[in-house]
């Protein structure tokens, strides 16, 4: 007969192992408390989306209203154009946003088709400058060496993927001013092999620790203390729907650097 060696742990052992399988116990907990924080949170948003679709019909119906107004009454100066085109243009975006949520809930994916990442990252940015009232604090740079970069996309959905990068990255430059003028800069460029482009989303900030980090890319969980985390989920799954990889990595002054690897759509 063969006996296996007798392992002793002793009580400090055994000590180690409890506290290395509560911690273990602990963050399957926390997995499934984010889980189901965020399947609340989506029925509360599909419900959202579903009677929102009145009001902003009502919205639309009396945008239509107002420019017949304005045209009768040939008032129609410059500063009523501007105010009412940029009204026009973001109930259109908010009527787009609330069916791609329906669309989500009922899994329904918009269809993906030729889409210039450059035009796209373009109408992010000036959508960033008209709807955030702080944004002009912060300095935006975009440079790219690309004219155009075709992938294969859902132009929504990507928009509001980088959109949201982009908000992120302004919030938290504008935030943190303690050393120096905030900054956001964007890049994009095509990869070492040619098959991907890769979208450079870099702002300042404060130091991220290796725990803010994984927090980045863990489940749902936000960097903010105010956050839901449910930006990041999203656009986590906006990235997974067009096959990209998305990741996110500190500077060493302080901030993020998000990137975004899509493929080239090759036509």
């Amino acid at each position: 007969f063969h006996f296996a060696p007798s392992i002793s742990l002793g009580a400090k052992g055994f000590h180690v192992i409890k506290e290395e399988a509560d911690r273990e116990a602990a963050e399957e907990r926390k997995k499934f408390a984010t889980l189901e924080k965020k399947g609340i949170i989506a029925q509360l948003g599909t419900i959202i989306a579903h009677e929102a679709k009145q009001p902003i019909a009502t919205l639309t119906n009396y945008l239509q209203i107002f420019k017949m107004y304005l045209d009768r009454k040939n008032d129609n100066d410059a500063f009523s154009k501007d105010v009412f085109e940029n009204m026009e243009n973001q109930v259109s975006r908010l009527n787009t946003l609330v069916n791609s949520v329906r669309n989500f809930a009922k899994q329904k994916q918009n269809p993906q088709v030729k889409t210039d990442l450059v035009l796209i990252t373009q109408k992010a940015i000036r959508n960033l400058e008209a709807t955030e009232p702080d944004i002009e604090k912060v300095k935006i740079s975009f440079n790219s060496k690309l004219k155009t970069a075709l992938v294969l996309a859902d132009p929504f959905s990507l928009e509001l993927l980088i959109l949201n990068l982009l908000r992120n990255g302004a919030q938290e430059a504008g935030s943190n001013t303690a050393k120096g003028s905030p900054i956001l800069k964007v890049e994009l460029s095509l990869s070492n092999d040619n098959k991907s482009f890769i979208l450079l989303v870099e702002n300042s900030g404060k130091l991220m620790t290796d725990k803010d980090l994984s927090r980045l890319v863990s489940l749902g969980e936000s960097v903010k203390p105010d956050g839901l985390g449910l930006g990041l989920s999203i656009i986590r799954g906006i990235a997974d729907l067009h096959g990209a990889d998305l990741g996110f990595t500190g500077r060493d002054k302080g901030g993020v650097i998000a990137s975004l690897r899509i493929d080239q759509l090759h036509v």
